[in-house]
């Protein structure tokens, strides 16, 4: 019997260390580059992980309805995490001018907007609380994150066995946002990561041949994924519930039901279930969804269709968020990073659509794209007059990140194989790399120097703990052996469904 290529044989049992230790490195250089609490709401964040970490799940309600609890945490964390941001929302202002964090002994009472949030990620991020008391334990909760979404990543990416271009189309979903969400303390990384997975996991169980039972590997990293993912945010089992019915129609009802059959499958949906319904639950009790009136005000006599059309703009100029969004959602990346990862999404799915045109396929990423616009603008339109105009790009990628998942599966389906891969997929492991490498160059020079200056400014404002050369470099190195390596696998001839 001929032997697989060596690519295949290598990648196999190399794939998933490989890539876990290299998605950890990149998510470990954003968690250092990014000052603290640089991240979007990441004080709120800190307070509430540490709150949790110490058994105080809910807090007390304070403030606007239940957008603002008071919770009581270690001194120290709580000292750090109700320093004024100085440079958030301004861009031009570089992390220089935050004050020194130092230890303190005991207790303090203070508050938190997103109290009320389901406790999964906080009660897992919260964990260096109980064991470290000096402000290099934000650092710390940032690792704990990064080392959990890496992991969801890197099922992701072994699930991707024998089908090359569902990899690429991993590789494509994985936008620098994500790896900049998943380094520092914010739950949407860990939503955006479990997503990828539930994605990827799910597909390959939909839609593979029905002989013999699906494989347990696969159904072990969906459940788990699904069982998170909807426990993570307010809007998490919205997303659930879309992926789910999208991979309903791509299975259709006879591998449905031939699913359904199977033991293992029954017994994973009903943990999901399970986890699904203590969320809904959890969200309407703790009124998780009730947020702070921080939005752009509408006037009160304004229309219904002049409300949704102000939403339908709002959504289409966060879709900077889908790729690159850094600071506090103050920082694009450059027009390159844009440039490369829109020519990488673009290329997929074409590919996917040449190959699979007018199939379940092509439907289902017609779908997901109006989705990702039209509910956005929805939720949006429907808080606008309580919340104001209000909402982030961010937000919907648990959803939309399954376009270039499908595509990529769609088009391996179209096109198993050929030389053009050994060609394309380098070069755009390269291109990626790129935009990566100056998304990550210019969130280093929005921290040390602000906007508007020159990044090796000889006496910057800030600097991250570790020198600016080494950090540039070894994130230039990472991601371009994590794209290259995948490119390598994903070359191969996809195995038949």
């Amino acid at each position: 019997m001929r032997r697989p290529p060596l690519a295949a044989r290598v990648g196999h049992h190399w794939l998933g260390p490989v890539s876990f230790l290299l998605l950890f490195g990149l998510c470990t250089a954003w968690a250092l580059v990014t000052p603290f609490f640089g991240a979007p709401d990441e004080p709120a964040h800190v307070i509430k992980a540490a709150a949790v970490a110490h058994g105080e799940f809910l807090g007390r309600y304070t403030g606007h309805a239940a957008a603002k609890v008071t919770v009581t945490i270690p001194a120290t964390v709580a000292k750090a995490a109700t320093t004024h941001v100085c440079f958030a929302f301004h861009a031009t202002v570089s992390a220089g001018c935050l004050a020194d964090f130092t230890s303190a002994s005991g207790t303090r009472s203070v508050t938190t907007y997103v109290g009320r949030d389901p406790p999964i990620y906080y009660l897992l991020v919260g964990l260096p609380t109980l064991v470290m008391h000096t402000p290099g334990v934000i650092y710390l909760m940032r690792l704990v994150s990064a080392a959990i979404c890496a992991a969801f990543l890197t099922a992701a990416v072994t699930a991707t066995r024998g089908a090359g271009l569902l990899l690429a189309g991993v590789a494509v979903a994985a936008t620098p946002i994500a790896l900049f969400l998943a380094g520092v303390v914010n739950p949407s990384g860990l939503e955006i990561c479990a997503a990828i997975c539930v994605w990827v996991a799910g597909l390959r169980l939909v839609t593979e041949s029905t002989d013999g039972p699906p494989s347990r590997g696969l159904v072990i990293r969906f459940v788990l994924a699904a069982a998170v993912l909807v426990q993570t945010r307010g809007l998490s089992p919205l997303w659930l519930a879309l992926i789910g019915l999208t991979l309903f129609w791509l299975a259709g009802w006879q591998r449905t039901v031939a699913l359904l059959r199977t033991r293992s499958i029954r017994i994973g949906l009903a943990v999901v279930a399970v986890c699904g319904v203590f969320a809904v639950v959890w969200i309407l009790v703790a009124k998780s969804l009730t947020i702070a009136p921080v939005g752009t005000p509408v006037p009160a006599d304004a229309s219904r269709w002049e409300i949704l059309r102000k939403s339908l703009h709002r959504t289409f100029v966060d879709t900077k968020g889908l790729f690159a969004l850094f600071g506090w959602n103050d920082t694009p990346a450059p027009r390159l990073t844009y440039l490369l990862w829109g020519i990488a999404l673009g290329a997929i799915v074409v590919l996917a659509l040449l190959a699979r045109w007018l199939s379940r396929y092509t439907v289902a990423i017609v779908t997901l794209a109006v989705l990702s616009v039209v509910v956005p603008t929805l939720l949006t339109a429907s808080q606008a007059h309580k919340d104001g105009i209000v909402g982030q790009g961010r937000y919907v990628l648990p959803l939309a990140v399954g376009i270039p998942i499908i595509a990529g599966y769609a088009a391996g389906r179209g096109w198993p194989g050929g030389r053009w891969r050994q060609l394309v997929l380098p070069v755009g492991a390269v291109a990626l790399t790129a935009a990566q490498g100056a998304a990550f160059t210019e969130a280093l020079r929005r921290y040390r120097t602000g906007l508007g200056h020159s990044l090796f400014s000889a006496h910057p404002p800030w600097s991250p703990p570790i020198p600016e050369l080494l950090l540039l470099g070894g994130y230039g190195v990472l991601t371009l052996a994590l794209y290259l390596g995948w490119a390598w696998i994903a070359s191969q001839r996809d195995s038949p469904p």
